[in-house]
Formats: C-alpha cells, structure tokens, sequence
C-alpha cells in the first residue's frame, strides 16, 4: 500500500508535532519582532517630523498617513499574538499575517520616495521573519510576493522600464 497524505507513522507523526511547534514559535518571536519594528518605525518618523520637518502641507499629510498605516499595523500583530496565546495556530494564518505584512510596507514605501526608499530594505525583514517559522513554502510565497511588490511600486513610480538611468537600489 502506498503512503497517502492522510495515513502517517508514528516518526512521521512526531515530525510532524515537532514541525508545528517549531513554526508556532517562529510565529511568536515574529510577531514580537513585528512589533518592535512597528515601534520603530513610528518613533522614527515621529522624531523626524517634529525635528526635521518644515510643516509644509506634504510633511503633515505624510506623517498622518504613515500614522494611519502604523495605527492600522498594530492590531495585526496584536490580533496574532492574541491567536497564538489561545493557540489558534491554522496553516492560513502565517499566509495571512505576512500578506498584510507586505500590503502594509509597500502602502508606506508608495506614500514615501517609492522603489528608492530605504523603506524596501524592510522586504528582506519580512522574508527573515518568515524564515524564523522553518516553513519552505511560506519562505517562497513570501519571497516572491515581496518580488512582485516591489516591481508594482517601480511600475507604479517609473513609467518606463528599461533606460540607461534607471536607478534601482
């Protein structure tokens, strides 16, 4: 008889525990480090704008609106964290969580400068925090997702593609 997907040994089994606990702490240390980088960027900005802004209309529409995003950001993490303290823990959630995650930072990378900013480094946080839940598939969706994030923003910023001045970081 062959191996289905629904019958499972007993060391296929204990893989399989030891493989969910091994993601549902990866998925606690992201969202503390989801949270700590959310704070972060709030802060930075905040100390940018009260100390370095001239109070220009663009200033104060910018900082509201990243103040919108880091504001709409928060419950994310508190939501999974909330999940994940009552052990809610489905496959979709992780999916579900670095979605809104790669929405949200290319939302706050087009409000600033766009593909240029040095806000798309953070594309390569959110493929380490994925990789923190020891997931291969979850590394892929968010790599490639993160991929084609950033050429919607270059779309969106660079109406032509391909010239000899195309700065990309």
């Amino acid at each position: 008889m062959s191996r289905s997907a629904s019958i499972l040994t007993k060391e296929d089994l204990g893989w399989h525990f030891t493989q969910q606990w091994q993601s549902f702490g990866g998925e606690v240390r992201s969202v503390i480090l989801r949270a700590i980088l959310i704070s972060t960027f709030c802060s930075v900005q905040l100390f940018n704008y009260f100390m370095f802004t001239k109070g220009t209309d663009t200033d104060i529409a910018f900082h509201r609106n990243d103040t919108f995003l880091c504001v709409g950001w928060s419950p994310i993490s508190l939501a999974m964290l909330v999940a994940l303290r009552r052990q809610f823990f489905p496959t979709w959630l992780k999916y579900c969580t670095s979605s809104c995650d790669l929405l949200l930072l290319t939302l706050t990378t087009a409000l600033d400068i766009g593909p240029t900013s040095p806000l798309i480094l953070c594309f390569g946080m959110l493929i380490a925090m994925s990789a923190l839940q020891a997931n291969l598939p979850l590394v892929l969706f968010v790599t490639i997702a993160a991929c084609l994030h950033y050429v919607g923003l270059d779309t969106l910023f660079n109406k032509t593609w391909f010239y000899a001045d195309h700065a990309t970081p």
